[in-house]
């Protein structure tokens, strides 16, 4: 009788359990990844180096090749240190520059 209602109690447990609040679905959908700019934006006020956030600032950089490829060579040279620098202070100086070329 003991291992009857251990099963009976088991089933009860996960049968509660199972049943509960799934939560509020989340739209993932209408999230979208920081572009370049913002990326330079927020190296030049935090002071923190980068990191993978660079790709994006990458892509910015190839999008402005196709309309002037000149100044794209100005902001890969800058980009290029920028990716370098782990002290606050350079790393803002470098993006607020950045920023000021993007412009």
């Amino acid at each position: 009788m003991t291992r009857y209602g251990f099963i009976v109690g088991t089933l009860s447990l996960l049968a509660a359990v199972g049943c509960g609040d799934k939560g509020v679905p989340v739209d993932t959908s209408q999230v979208k990844a920081p572009t370049g700019v913002q990326m330079l934006e927020d190296a030049a006020s935090t002071g923190q180096p980068v990191g993978s956030g660079g790709q994006e600032i990458q892509n910015e950089i190839n999008r402005i090749k196709e309309k002037d490829p000149a100044k794209a060579a100005r902001l890969q040279k800058q980009f290029d240190k920028l990716i370098t620098l782990q002290n606050p202070a350079q790393v803002k100086a470098a993006a607020k520059a950045m920023l000021g070329d993007m412009k």
